[in-house]
């Protein structure tokens, strides 16, 4: 986490106020091994952003809605959604963003065979 807190401190020295940082991962493994093995990291490097200053956005690919309430823990400002999470109800504290309307079967191919248009 060094090396990350260390390249976000030069970004905010360059005058960035929101440090974005993603998970390509998270969304491979279920709920509890997120809990256990992944959260307790993000919601360190988290923190540790805000007590530089930053505001936080944060970007896991893929299908997060099994993960949302811990996600909405971690602290973010700001949350990227991808197209296979649905915003949670009631919506937490933090703005949700990203690509949920990118899947859309048909697309390009007909109706009955949506695959194609993926």
């Amino acid at each position: 986490m060094e090396l990350e807190l260390a390249f976000a401190k030069a970004q905010m020295a360059a005058g960035a106020d929101l440090i974005s940082i993603g998970d390509a991962a998270a969304s491979l493994v279920g709920p509890a091994i997120y809990e256990q093995l992944v959260w307790p990291y993000e919601k360190k490097l988290i923190d540790a952003l805000h007590a530089l200053g930053a505001r936080v956005r944060l970007h896991i690919c893929g299908n997060t809605r099994d993960l949302l309430g811990k996600i909405g823990a971690l602290g973010c400002e700001i949350v990227d959604l991808d197209y296979l999470a649905r915003s949670p109800r009631p919506a937490p504290r933090w703005a949700a963003a990203g690509a949920a309307g990118q899947y859309r079967p048909g697309v390009g191919a007909a109706q009955s065979d949506g695959r194609r248009g993926i």
